[in-house]
């Protein structure tokens, strides 16, 4: 079963706890989340420790996290700039940013 969750506007370190949370019952709910971050303004690293732990909760349990669309310019600044993607693995790739060219 799919279900999605909705990242909101912001997603830094004062809504990391909810959003926590809501990543977990996201998961314990079903075999994929879907994240929309189609709203996402602002997001801090927080958010994409949040989001790189949950993937790899999400894998130990046969489960899948794939974002709703490819990361909105806020967060995919963040996600090259945090050195996230040095290795450049085509799955990271495909995660953040739908195999769109130019990232």
């Amino acid at each position: 079963m799919e279900s999605i969750l909705d990242c909101g506007t912001h997603a830094d370190l004062g809504h990391a706890d909810d959003l926590r949370v809501r990543l977990l019952s996201g998961l314990a709910d079903g075999d994929e989340l879907i994240l929309d971050v189609s709203g996402l303004v602002s997001a801090d690293l927080s958010f994409v420790q949040l989001i790189e732990a949950a993937r790899k909760q999400a894998a130990s349990e046969g489960k899948a996290i794939a974002l709703s669309s490819p990361a909105p310019a806020p967060l995919a600044t963040l996600v090259e700039a945090s050195g996230l993607l040095w290795a450049r693995s085509a799955e990271d790739l495909q995660f953040w940013f739908k195999g769109e060219a130019g990232q």
